[in-house]
């Protein structure tokens, strides 16, 4: 994905679990963006709809460093497990416009 510094980051997203929506319900839902050398931002998780796995994840890029970071989503489940998602690359680029 690429995204211009300084524009919002927003995404809307439904945890699966083998296709069928997962309930969020007493979960923890974390994730960051960063590099190989560290976190650059903690990104805000705002549940829409726990029940059916609906959620929002948003940061301001104000501050991001231009070029390649990686951002992952850790779920912690009710019963303490584990799982974070594979990561994804976004590609911070310069605003022409200031």
């Amino acid at each position: 994905m690429r995204i211009k510094r300084g524009d919002s980051f927003l995404l809307a997203l439904v945890a699966r679990v083998d296709g069928v929506r997962q309930d969020l319900t007493n979960w923890e839902v974390r994730a960051a963006i960063g590099t190989c050398y560290g976190v650059v931002d903690e990104i805000t998780v705002t549940f829409t709809n726990r029940a059916q796995g609906e959620f929002e994840l948003s940061a301001d890029t104000t501050e991001w460093p231009i070029g390649v970071l990686e951002f992952d989503i850790r779920y912690t489940t009710d019963v303490d497990q584990v799982v974070t998602t594979n990561s994804v690359k976004v590609d911070v680029i310069k605003s022409d416009t200031p």
